[in-house]
């Protein structure tokens, strides 16, 4: 049988994501504030424990960021967004994280969504700073959770 668990909080955060994503743009780097002003923060000044499927999503979701070379079309950004958006679901997928840290993944992963909204509009400019915040944004990951 399958864990649905993280079935519901996945469509409250696309819901969360498509209303908050006229607030992007804001400062995130060592805050660990999101675009959409979720708070990340650690467990008693430590990393909060990730299960292994999420810490391998994420970080395949770095690799496709990295190995990308910005491009001057938006079909490429959309095809960056598809592969990313196969690794979120292989993340919800296989959610098995419970209480604050839960939480916390929550907080850190409802941005993505709203990246990727950047990622497939028709403006270039929109499709290339979405990905710069969202580049930035995967750095976060390292800093919240182990």
């Amino acid at each position: 049988m399958r864990n649905y668990q993280c079935i519901v909080p996945l469509f409250m955060l696309l819901f969360v994501a498509s209303s908050a994503f006229a607030q992007s743009g804001t400062d995130q780097e060592e805050t660990g504030k999101s675009p959409a002003s979720h708070v990340l923060s650690l467990d008693a000044g430590k990393r909060w424990k990730a299960n292994p499927e999420t810490t391998t999503g994420v970080q395949n979701m770095i690799k496709y960021m990295e190995s990308f070379t910005p491009k001057d079309e938006v079909q490429a950004y959309l095809k960056l967004k598809e592969q990313l958006q196969e690794e979120m679901g292989g993340i919800f997928q296989a959610c098995n994280m419970t209480g604050e840290a839960h939480e916390q993944l929550h907080a850190f992963l409802v941005p993505i969504f709203e990246y990727f909204e950047g990622l497939e509009s028709t403006d270039l400019n929109t499709c290339q700073n979405s990905y710069k915040q969202l580049k930035e944004h995967l750095k976060l990951y390292a800093k919240f959770f182990k």
